[in-house]
């Protein structure tokens, strides 16, 4: 039983003798040989078989070589078997033309050279096997493909899906939190720790946001937000928030801005805020002594190159050359540290996102920099300051008495949370645990808030 793999020859020819000889020589090559004895049966032939080669006797009755060539050609799924005609005559330049207009290849002219025969049909086997194995391993890929896209929408469904359950009760956790911490009757003890369950609620809150934020940047569905931003402010308010962090390491933590640089930019403040804490804030765990400094220069350009030069240098313990590239790897520590290993990975992913780059220059027990370049656009408005009025704890509400409010929530401990935080106000409130229940109290209740 021929190797359903191997190669197919078909041979055509009208006259038993040539077809015998045909396969004899042919047994020299690793392909299985069919036989058609006119152009209809070498047709049917092809209906269930891919050829590597096709010879064809020129002068047959009822179709000619020739004629078969041209059906052949016709077809897509034939066309593009290679055609050697054979011929009994001395093919002049007509005969050649008309061959090679009909879609062949080559001639051989009758006794032919076994050799010769046996050359070129090894080329067009060879030919073959290449085409076969490059379809099949573009179909591999295709497949491979395929099946990375199905296991990555999987992926972001399971992300999804199991933020959703963490994030449900995490919210009850750190509103419940807040809400005793703010309670002026809390005890001293159990003020700290209730402090200790915020912070353990907040960090375990990064790292969902963490690991949400690195899988939509795999699968291409995060954006930039171009806005009009005071680029200073920002500033400003990262190393507000940083700076506590380093005092309580007794590290100094410097802004140095260059008078060159912009106030307000054209840019995305949100991944640029996150970009320069993660960094920052990276930059304060791994020092000990000394301090971390933030320096921020725009280089000379013209309108179309502008550029921010943001630099985080710090006196920390420094890295080995060979650990630089690591270090964006996700979920890779090179030190036993609080974290996930993913604050870098993202940071580097956002860089990319806006359209820069970073660089990292690093000596073992000195410190580091990381230098990034961030193109910008001038901002539209004016760099006057905007008026900011100081955030503070909200005292009361006029009216509150007042107005309805209701809750609709399927978690009672969401339900409770909610409660908890405008009771405080005098608002009143109601309660719903479905869609029903709150179509039917807001036709009921009439609230002024849903």
């Amino acid at each position: 039983m021929p190797e359903p793999n191997r190669p197919k020859i078909l041979i055509v020819d009208d006259k038993p003798e040539n077809l015998v000889v045909l396969r004899g020589v042919l047994e020299a090559v690793d392909a299985e040989v069919i036989e058609a004895r006119d152009g209809n049966s070498a047709l049917v032939a092809t209906l269930d078989n891919d050829f590597a080669v096709a010879l064809l006797d020129v002068q047959m009755p009822g179709m000619s070589g020739y004629e078969l060539a041209e059906l052949l050609r016709g077809d897509p799924k034939t066309r593009n078997i290679p055609l050697l005609f054979l011929t009994a005559f001395d093919a002049d330049e007509r005969q050649l033309f008309k061959g090679y207009r009909a879609g062949g290849v080559d001639f051989l002219t009758k006794p032919y050279s076994p050799e010769i025969l046996l050359g070129k049909v090894r080329i067009f086997l060879e030919i073959f096997r290449a085409r076969r194995d490059a379809e099949r391993n573009a179909a591999e890929l295709l497949k491979a493909r395929d099946e990375a896209l199905a296991a990555n929408r999987a992926k972001s469904l399971f992300l999804a899906n199991m933020s959703h359950e963490l994030r449900t009760p995490l919210n009850a956790i750190l509103g419940f939190a807040q809400i005793l911490s703010r309670a002026s009757d809390l005890p001293s003890p159990h003020r700290e720790k209730v402090s200790i369950i915020l912070g353990a609620g907040e960090h375990l809150l990064a790292i969902i946001n963490n690991i949400l934020d690195l899988a939509k940047i795999e699968s291409g569905k995060i954006e930039t937000d171009s806005v009009d931003m005071d680029l200073s402010k920002l500033l400003d308010d990262v190393v507000r928030l940083l700076r506590e962090r380093a005092a309580s390491k007794d590290l100094e933590l410097l802004l140095e801005q260059a008078s060159s640089v912009p106030r307000r930019i054209m840019g995305d403040a949100s991944k640029l805020r996150q970009i320069l804490v993660n960094l920052v804030g990276n930059a304060i765990k791994f020092t000990s002594i000394g301090g971390v400094t933030l320096r921020i220069t725009s280089p000379e350009s013209d309108e179309a190159n502008k550029r921010l030069v943001f630099e985080i240098q710090d006196s920390g313990c420094g890295m080995h050359r060979e650990d630089l590239d690591r270090i964006f790897e996700p979920f890779v520590q090179l030190q036993q540290r609080e974290g996930t290993g993913l604050g870098l990975a993202i940071t580097r992913q956002y860089i990319h996102l806006l359209g820069g780059s970073l660089q990292v220059q690093s000596e073992f027990g000195k410190g580091s920099i990381f230098r990034i370049i961030l193109p910008y656009l001038p901002a539209e408005s004016s760099g006057e300051p905007e008026d900011i009025l100081d955030q503070g704890r909200i005292a009361g509400l006029e009216g509150a008495a007042a107005k309805r409010i209701l809750i609709v929530e399927d978690l009672r401990d969401n339900r409770l949370l909610v409660r908890s935080l405008l009771e405080p106000f005098g608002f009143q409130l109601k309660e719903a645990e479905n869609g029903k229940e709150g179509v039917d109290a807001v036709r009921e209740w009439h609230p002024h808030l849903v």
